[in-house]
């Protein structure tokens, strides 16, 4: 497991998240994100774009305040927590027609996204609970294929279709699908 923090600025190709000049990787050679990394995203002054169909999985993903995410068109799976967050944006979230996955987290984790919308979400998580730390608005489809959402006191707007094969908890929270 590796902590690769976003850098940016590489030269001719300052925002692109396939460059692995634009990342600085702890814990293993300098690399494009892979599936044994939790991916930071500060401020900085170029912020990463996912290309279209990258698809990108990593253990988890945090956008740090001031920063900005662009998503493009992927599925960005989330396979592992840090700090008990597997997707947590704290800055800003482009979604464009992506769709974010938490999947085979192993324990408990949480989910937020302060400032943008999801455009699709997609659980699958057996036998785990992805708690909502925040509101959250999601663009597309909400999808729970299994393990358990619980939104517990925050709302919830889903403008698209909403499938549940696992668990939707609502609690007290406003829910709008």
């Amino acid at each position: 497991m590796a902590t690769n923090t976003w850098a940016g600025g590489a030269s001719g190709d300052t925002t692109n998240w396939n460059n692995s000049a634009n990342w600085s990787t702890s814990g293993a050679p300098t690399r494009v994100p892979t599936s044994a990394d939790n991916v930071i995203i500060p401020n900085v002054t170029h912020d990463p774009t996912i290309p279209d169909g990258l698809n990108p999985t990593v253990l988890s993903i945090e956008v740090q305040s001031s920063a900005q995410l662009t998503c493009g068109n992927n599925t960005i799976t989330c396979t592992n927590e840090s700090s008990d967050y597997a997707f947590s944006v704290s800055g800003t979230l482009v979604p464009n027609t992506s769709t974010v996955v938490i999947s085979s987290i192993g324990s408990d984790t949480y989910i937020k996204v302060d400032n943008g919308t999801l455009h699709n979400l997609t659980i699958n998580s057996s036998g785990d609970e992805v708690k909502a730390a925040s509101n959250l608005t999601i663009g597309g489809d909400l999808t729970i294929t299994a393990g358990e959402l619980d939104i517990l006191t925050r709302d919830l707007t889903v403008t698209g279709t909403t499938s549940v094969s696992g668990t939707l908890t609502c609690n007290a929270s406003t829910v709008s699908l």
